[in-house]
């Protein structure tokens, strides 16, 4: 008994056509939920992370940051005791410490210095 080859063909291709369905019919139930579950499971930890290494980095900085605003208050103090106007004196202290602080932001978001 032999299968001529367009039954052989309509079989095969009725076999996949049923395979692809089935497995649409399951990605389309169950893949989409699980998707989701793994993108909010990797989102959860990358923030986790970011936030770890933020931290940690703006610990890093922390005490040359302290040191820069330290020497600007200091200057600026000085300026003012050599008589400096009193307004001159504040606005550059407060020009050295927004530097310090982009500074320091930009180094946190790896921007480079322009």
């Amino acid at each position: 008994m032999s299968i001529d080859i367009g039954t052989a063909i309509v079989t095969a291709v009725l076999s996949s056509l049923l395979t692809l369905g089935l497995a649409k019919l399951v990605l389309d139930r169950w893949g989409e939920r699980y998707a989701k579950k793994q993108i909010d499971l990797a989102s959860g930890e990358l923030e986790r992370r970011l936030r770890a290494v933020a931290l940690q980095a703006g610990e890093d900085m922390l005490p040359e940051l302290q040191r820069r605003v330290r020497a600007g208050f200091e200057e600026a103090l000085q300026s003012f005791a050599s008589g400096k106007p009193f307004e001159k004196t504040m606005e550059q202290a407060a020009r050295t410490g927004l530097r310090s602080l982009a500074e320091g932001l930009d180094a946190l978001m790896g921007r480079k210095k322009s």
